[in-house]
């Protein structure tokens, strides 16, 4: 897909965040790597960049955490720009992994009662 879409006009995709954040991951697994880059450090700046006609399209978190994530940005923006809304949806699994530069504990039981989220 990202082929085809590269004979046409370069896309301008809004994401949050820098290269390889969670955003910019889901915006090439959607599109691979034929698009124009417009970074930016909020979810109000992604709704911005497209409303300006800035962006072609933005992407934004919709689902994250149950316990923590600011979703409630993307929903707020939705209700302040009516005219702007989802067309499409891309599902990025996300892992995160510790890593720590410390000495290994003696009784790593306790690393065993972290919270799966």
């Amino acid at each position: 897909m990202s082929g085809s879409r590269s004979l046409q006009r370069m896309m301008k995709i809004a994401y949050l965040g820098g290269e390889y954040s969670f955003s910019h991951l889901a915006v090439l697994e959607a599109v691979g790597q034929s698009f124009e880059s417009l970074r930016v450090n909020s979810i109000a700046a992604v709704f911005e960049e497209v409303n300006s006609k800035h962006a072609d399209i933005g992407v934004v978190p919709l689902e994250n955490s149950p316990t923590d994530g600011r979703v409630a940005d993307t929903l707020e923006m939705f209700i302040r720009l009516p005219h702007i809304r989802v067309c499409s949806e891309i599902r990025l699994r996300v892992h995160h992994h510790l890593l720590a530069n410390c000495d290994q504990p003696e009784n790593p039981a306790h690393l065993q009662q972290g919270q799966r989220v």
